[in-house]
């Protein structure tokens, strides 16, 4: 007959628990300490009732056949009063673990230090376990007559001693006789056991506040165990010091690592009683018993404090490790995030850095939500690291990308994982995708770095790993890294000089000229600049891109149009004809209140719409059908709308036939060589045409010269833009 598997690993289990039990209750029999006191025994440190304890926790029923063994063994070799002892802790052991694992259920079996089970394995194997043991015991030695060591009523000072001896025996008992157990028949266990309980010692406190403990327990316990009785400290007394010694072992070092040299303490207290007691000295019984009643309600306490803050410092060493794992990984996707990353490299001297850049995944993230970014980066990731040279690892941030640090990094291994990223299909749903993506690397990190402008540096370079279809190799030495931090607080002193002059509306207005080609009329476009703490202009080149992507350029536009119309009432009556063109973004024209602002400056200021000109870069519009609805709207009230650089996007043409406007403006560019180059004098002349098609006046920039001029009156220019015919002044300068 075959035996299954499992009926062998019991089979196994069984024997392994019977050898052990009978080794360490021989072991322990030997190590139980007492002292005669009137007669009668009183049972100090005994480590067998937690034995049994510690067996059925890890055991469960399969330690019943060796339990069992082990009382017809005692049967044969032991007294009946001993074998009484052996029964009455094999009732209360087997009681209290039963309504323990009722309590708490299977989980009851895992390793001592969990918070959640700490008061449990307290009040049913430690202060129940250890009362029905004196109970059943008393009660076992009445039943067969034992009536000479009966201790008389229940409640007498010598049971307390025994009852609060025991309690301590298995608070500290219990989960000592567990550890060895279970590191003797689980030896991986073990292994890990140990090489977590050395990582705990080696980084605790420092090495001189450990051997100071030591001094201290080596040299409370010489005090204890000496007979000498010359001072205070060598008397009970010296027990109370135990406390904060023991105490502070549990942690600065670890509960763990306390709990067998505790035991050891309470071994050699339980056989040394008379170095602290002061036996021979004692006039009456009364005189030794309560001294050992407070002696051992002081270890009891002490106990009872260990094993409570022991729990404590696990229970936070544990969430500090869940705190610190969670600050290193990415929520969504599990991955270690640029905390990790930079805690990496510092373990790891002498690493590189490559970052894979996938842009278009905002485009998928618009269309899908942001779980098919979690699940593209984690498909990747595990795609990717079977590839990886040994300690590489990846990381994660989103926004930015995957990063890997390289552990030996060379071209030819960023080359094969740049092939593996452009190879790589990414499945969703009935589709499957290949994301375009980039990847910048640096070889090596410099001795002295800033990983946020590393990373910063990456993933400006990897837009270029996307064009080209190649990575890109970053080099960084010092230069480069002063001049991109100098332009980094550049951009941070021009953010900050940009909001303020957003805030307190004081952006210097300029005024160009814009004449006529064919009467004396004109009208004057609004230019910006924004003067900083040197006293130096910036221009709207240094600014507008700044603004633009901190996402600010609506308010820009309110800005400046709330600053050029009060500037428009404070000028006399006799001007009130005056008109200025006003430069806006398309961005503007999407924020949902922008009309309703616009109409409120009108009635604030009092001024007339048919006096402002709007002008909108149409390369740069986002939403045609929004805008034009928007621009309708502008027109309805009386403003003129002018599209500026015209002929600078390739979308020129069609966005005439989407757009109402009254000016067309022709980009610069176009007007500098319309002199020397045919295309360009055929474009402004087509240009021309098609907005004398839709009704348009038009205006030419960048007049630098009489020629020019000339040749753009021939053709048919009405508006005449430029600094040959005008250049921009402070707005309050103009004369109108």
């Amino acid at each position: 007959m075959q035996i299954s598997a499992e009926t062998r690993n019991t089979i196994k289990r069984m024997l392994e628990a019977c050898v052990l039990l009978f080794l360490f209750h021989y072991v322990f029999g030997q190590l139980m300490s007492s002292a005669e006191v009137g007669g009668y025994a009183l049972t100090f440190y005994d480590l067998r009732l937690p034995l049994f304890t510690a067996l059925l926790v890890l055991y469960g029923v399969r330690a019943i056949p060796a339990l069992g063994l082990l009382i017809i063994y005692s049967l044969n070799t032991q007294s009946v009063l001993q074998n009484l002892t052996v029964y009455s802790q094999f009732l209360a052991a087997s009681i209290s673990c039963l309504i323990y694992f009722i309590s708490v259920g299977s989980k009851g079996a895992v390793s001592f230090g969990r918070y959640k089970l700490t008061f449990h394995r307290i009040g049913w194997l430690v202060v129940f376990n250890s009362v029905v043991f004196e109970v059943i015991h008393q009660l076992m030695l009445f039943l067969f007559h034992f009536d000479e060591v009966l201790y008389g009523e229940f409640f007498s000072t010598k049971n307390l001693i025994n009852v609060q001896w025991m309690m301590t025996s298995c608070l500290t008992g219990v989960p000592f006789c567990y550890l060895i157990l279970r590191c003797i028949s689980n030896t991986a266990w073990c292994s890990r056991y140990l090489n977590e309980q050395i990582k705990i010692i080696f980084s605790g406190s420092r090495i001189f506040y450990r051997i100071i403990w030591l001094c201290s327990l080596i040299g409370i316990m010489y005090c204890l165990l000496s007979t000498k009785q010359t001072f205070l400290l060598f008397t009970g007394y010296g027990l109370l010091w135990l406390l904060p010694i023991m105490v502070w072992g549990t942690v600065t070092i670890g509960h763990s690592f306390i709990v067998p040299i505790w035991s050891a303490v309470l071994i050699l207290l339980g056989f040394h009683s008379d170095g602290y007691i002061q036996y021979n000295y004692a006039i009456s019984e009364l005189e030794i018993l309560e001294p050992l009643a407070t002696a051992s309600a002081t270890l009891l306490v002490v106990s009872f404090s260990l094993v409570l803050s022991g729990v404590l410092v696990s229970s936070n060493r544990s969430y500090i490790k869940k705190i610190t794992r969670l600050m290193q990984t990415e929520f969504y996707t599990g991955l270690s995030n640029v905390y990790a990353l930079k805690k990496s490299l510092a373990d790891y001297p002498g690493s590189g850095l490559a970052l894979i850049h996938c842009p278009e995944l905002w485009t998928l993230t618009q269309t899908h939500g942001l779980s098919i970014r979690f699940m593209f980066v984690k498909s990747l990731t595990a795609y990717l690291l079977p590839h990886l040279q040994d300690n590489e690892e990846i990381y994660y941030q989103p926004g930015y990308g995957l990063y890997i640090r390289l552990s030996s990094p060379d071209k030819e291994h960023i080359n094969n994982i740049y092939s593996l990223v452009k190879t790589y299909r990414f499945s969703h749903g009935n589709n499957t995708l290949g994301i375009n993506s980039g990847l910048a690397y640096m070889l090596s990190l410099p001795e002295r770095y800033n990983l946020l402008m590393i990373v910063g540096k990456l993933s400006a370079v990897a837009a270029e790993s996307i064009n080209s279809e190649v990575p890109v190799m970053v080099v960084w030495d010092d230069t480069d890294f002063l001049t991109v931090g100098r332009n980094i607080k550049s951009n941070d002193n021009i953010r900050s000089e940009l909001q303020s002059a957003i805030d307190n509306q004081s952006f210097i207005l300029m005024a160009q000229p814009v004449i006529s080609s064919r009467t004396d009329s004109y009208y004057h476009e609004v230019l910006i600049r924004i003067r900083n703490k040197d006293g130096k202009l910036l221009f709207p080149d240094a600014f507008l891109p700044i603004a633009e992507q901190a996402g600010i350029l609506a308010q820009l536009d309110m800005t400046v149009i709330e600053q050029t119309f009060r500037f428009i009432q404070s000028l006399e009556e006799s001007k009130s004809e005056s008109k200025f063109s006003i430069n806006l973004a398309p961005r503007t024209l999407h924020h949902i209140y922008f009309i309703d602002h616009l109409m409120g400056l009108f009635k604030k200021y009092k001024i007339s719409p048919d006096r402002i000109i709007f002008e909108i870069v149409e390369t740069d519009i986002i939403d045609t059908k929004v805008a034009a609805l928007k621009l309708e709207k502008m027109r309805s009230l009386g403003c003129k709308i002018a599209i500026d650089d015209f002929g600078a996007g390739c979308s020129s043409y069609s966005r005439l036939e989407e757009i109402e406007a009254d000016i067309l403006k022709i980009d610069g560019s176009f007007i500098r060589k319309i002199l020397h180059d045919d295309l360009n004098h055929f474009l402004v002349r087509s240009f021309c045409t098609v907005a004398r098609i839709k009704k348009m006046q038009v205006v030419a920039e960048f007049v630098e010269n009489e020629e020019i001029k000339q040749e753009l009156i021939r053709i048919g220019v009405d508006w005449l833009q430029g600094y040959h015919t005008g250049k921009p002044v402070p707005i309050e300068e103009v004369i109108l």
